[in-house]
């Protein structure tokens, strides 16, 4: 049975729909990073079962769509990596500003028509303000429900080990509540680890997964409403993170 577009299971309202982790300002070796891609592709083949090609790219999003990419094989991906791929020189790697890669799949003979997962990873190395993170948008994804969702998510967390992260749409971190990013990231999904400084509310609008390194909270209901509901029982929690940006509501 072919599986929903990933879009139809969430709130119209929630835009595009995005995976966020934080992981925390970890030092990795390019051949760490290489081994937990190399352990993330076959995670979403498993959400998306339909054949894919993945293209590694050490550029920003906006340069995808005129390039003219090739496809590479899994091992050429992680060569990519080792190789120190970055948005601005994917020839060497330098451990002061990190790495930068940018993975996109499509489904075989579609003439590259069908794009299921755009992912990046990258590390903070270059700002201490930022943290490692890996991101990733699955809109155009076939899935069989939210179980699977929440499945791959919980996989995810264990390939990347994060310290917070969640599934949710650009319309909550941009646009509805107008901030510059809603962090730490919640949404339909939010995932706390055991030695984040978040403390995942118990609510009625989510059931409480426990995961081997952390808590995971499951909306119950998809909605923008909801999300926004439980972004507030978070704040109360939370000392009032996520912060409210100046002038909203």
């Amino acid at each position: 049975m072919a599986g929903a577009i990933s879009r139809d299971l969430f709130d119209s309202a929630l835009d595009d729909i995005d995976l966020d982790l934080q992981l925390g300002g970890r030092e990795a070796a390019p051949g760490d990073v290489a081994a937990r891609i190399l352990a993330t592709l076959p995670i979403l083949e498993r959400l998306d079962t339909r054949p894919m090609e993945w293209v590694g790219i050490p550029q920003t999003a906006g340069q995808i769509a005129g390039s003219d990419t090739i496809g590479r094989t899994v091992e050429e991906l992680v060569e990519l990596v080792v190789a120190g791929a970055r948005k601005d020189d994917a020839g060497s790697f330098h451990p002061s500003w990190g790495y930068f890669v940018q993975l996109v799949s499509y489904v075989k003979g579609t003439e590259r028509g069908t794009s299921p997962f755009r992912a990046a990873i990258s590390d903070g190395a270059h700002d201490g303000s930022s943290s490692d993170s890996f991101s990733l948008t699955f809109e155009k994804a076939q899935v069989e429900g939210k179980d699977a969702i929440v499945d791959t998510f919980a996989s995810l967390v264990e390939v990347w080990r994060p310290t917070h992260g969640g599934i949710f749409g650009y319309e909550i971190s941009r646009r509805r509540r107008g901030e510059q990013i809603w962090y730490p990231p919640v949404g339909a999904l939010t995932y706390s680890a055991a030695d984040s400084r978040y403390v995942l509310p118990d609510n009625e609008l989510v059931e409480l997964r426990l995961l081997p390194q952390g808590v995971l909270a499951v909306l119950k209901e998809w909605s923008l409403d909801a999300v926004l509901a439980y972004g507030e029982a978070f704040r109360a929690v939370n000392d009032g993170i996520p912060r409210r940006a100046a002038g909203t509501g």
